[in-house]
């Protein structure tokens, strides 16, 4: 309940069709995570400063390329929200937003089953190469290895699985050019029987 009243002042708060609802505040709307944030978080293309209202936080992300949303309606507002597709993407590439990489492999293999997966690579593609690689590494890890050969490719140099985690480097995956700083174990422990 409080999410649907947060999710229909956003659009007053930002005064702008060029925005959408996403990261953490997404995955908990399409169900890929049990997690009740307590804060919004908004793509928009410009700066914006947080808020409090309504007895939630807003954090508005700025994001110059918005990506891939769907129009939902709460109490007749129409509110943008990222598709489940750009919730994944947004989390890789600002896992901050989104309880870490962890919580982002969680959602991947939650919503499996409902991902358009050629809109997800498509997507993936798109946007930085840091994200082609972290998705890369998660769909493996997650034994969904024919959609990661859709990313593979030649990385140059290694960059961290979670910029935000621990700077501790556990193992480095060539394959994916990264410095995996969360033992695979806690990286998958959401599925109980790992």
């Amino acid at each position: 309940m409080w999410s649907e009243n947060a999710f229909i002042v956003v659009p007053s708060l930002v005064k702008t069709s060029s925005y959408y609802i996403g990261f953490l505040s997404a995955m908990n709307y399409w169900g890929m995570t049990e997690q009740i944030p307590q804060t919004v978080y908004v793509a928009i293309n410009r700066q914006k400063r947080p808020l409090e209202a309504v007895q939630t936080r807003f954090v508005f992300v700025k994001k110059p390329k918005l990506g891939d949303t769907t129009q939902i309606e709460i109490q007749n507002v129409k509110v943008n929200i990222s598709s489940k597709e750009q919730t994944i993407i947004d989390g890789l590439l600002f896992p901050e937003y989104c309880l870490g990489i962890t919580e982002v492999a969680k959602a991947i293999h939650s919503a499996k089953d409902e991902l358009n997966r050629k809109e997800l690579t498509a997507l993936a593609k798109k946007e930085k190469v840091i994200v082609r690689r972290r998705l890369g590494y998660l769909l493996d890890s997650l034994n969904l290895k024919k959609l990661s050969k859709e990313l593979e490719g030649k990385f140059i140099g290694f960059s961290w699985l979670d910029p935000n985690f621990q700077k501790k480097t556990f193992s480095y995956s060539k394959k994916w050019g990264l410095k995996i700083n969360i033992p695979e174990s806690d990286l998958l422990s959401f599925m109980g029987g790992y």
